[in-house]
């Protein structure tokens, strides 16, 4: 990634749903990943992974969203699991 990007309107579908994106260079401060839904309909919790599947950071809240810092991460692969609390 080189700059912001959104996806609106994703269907969670079945339990996991991951997301692959590519650093260019080294993640500004700022830089997060984040989802937004509606809590009522089900919590979400999401999990940061490197390109070797370890995992380096969660988000396991309980408001109507989930962010992840990027900030400091080199350059690189990463993937980004999305999943149902308790399933």
């Amino acid at each position: 990634l080189t700059a912001s990007q959104t996806l609106n309107n994703l269907v969670q579908a079945d339990a996991n749903d991951w997301y692959r994106f590519t650093l260019a260079s080294t993640a500004a401060t700022s830089s997060v990943v984040s989802t937004a839904f509606t809590h009522a309909d089900g919590d979400l919790d999401l999990e940061l992974y490197n390109s070797a599947g370890v995992r380096l950071k969660v988000s396991q809240g309980i408001t109507n969203s989930e962010k992840i810092s990027l900030g400091g991460l080199a350059a690189g692969t990463y993937f980004v699991r999305v999943y149902g609390y308790r399933g």
